[in-house]
């Protein structure tokens, strides 16, 4: 299963899903300072847009976390059992 990373390169490590994690992060944060910017400029549409931005990259961020950590998990899972045999 690969993952596609901020450069559009598939990963099979996850190492482009923990980039696009912190990069989904930084515009949920940077979407929020404009949004507050835009509310108190008398912006609403522009903060309303700037809001749904923020909301999707915050999903976007706490997906692709929740990706990597199963992806982890299973790895974990399967070098547990190495072991044992």
């Amino acid at each position: 299963m690969g993952q596609t990373g901020h450069g559009g390169a598939a990963t099979r490590d996850g190492a482009g899903s923990a980039d696009a994690a912190s990069i989904a992060g930084y515009i949920a944060d940077m979407s929020a300072e404009l949004a507050g910017l835009a509310g108190r400029s008398e912006l609403p549409m522009l903060a309303y847009f700037l809001n749904l931005a923020r909301v999707e990259a915050e999903m976007r961020a706490r997906s692709v976390a929740s990706d990597i950590a199963r992806v982890e998990a299973q790895r974990l899972r399967r070098g547990d059992e190495r072991m044992r045999s």
